[in-house]
């Protein structure tokens, strides 16, 4: 049960980190000055930036889903 909860909490710091990665990056992506000039910086920029932060948020959900199975099976031996 402890791995669960650990696991839960886990998931959260993922996806929500993930997420803020993916909003920081589109916005550093469309703000900053110097890739105002450079158009192809800032596509590779935003290309590896929002898909590292949306790997990372995928995992935390998948792990999320895991824990979720992994409470509720947990509940049901316990009732049995």
């Amino acid at each position: 049960m402890f791995f669960t909860r650990m696991g839960f909490v886990f998931a959260h710091l993922f996806f929500w980190y993930g997420l803020f990665g993916v909003a920081f990056a589109i916005y550093q992506g469309l703000n900053h000055p110097d890739f105002a000039d450079n158009q192809g910086a800032a596509t590779a920029y935003l290309i590896s930036e929002v898909g590292e932060g949306l790997t990372r948020a995928v995992f935390g959900l998948a792990l999320g889903v895991l824990c979720e199975i992994s409470s509720k099976k947990h509940k049901a031996d316990q009732q049995a």
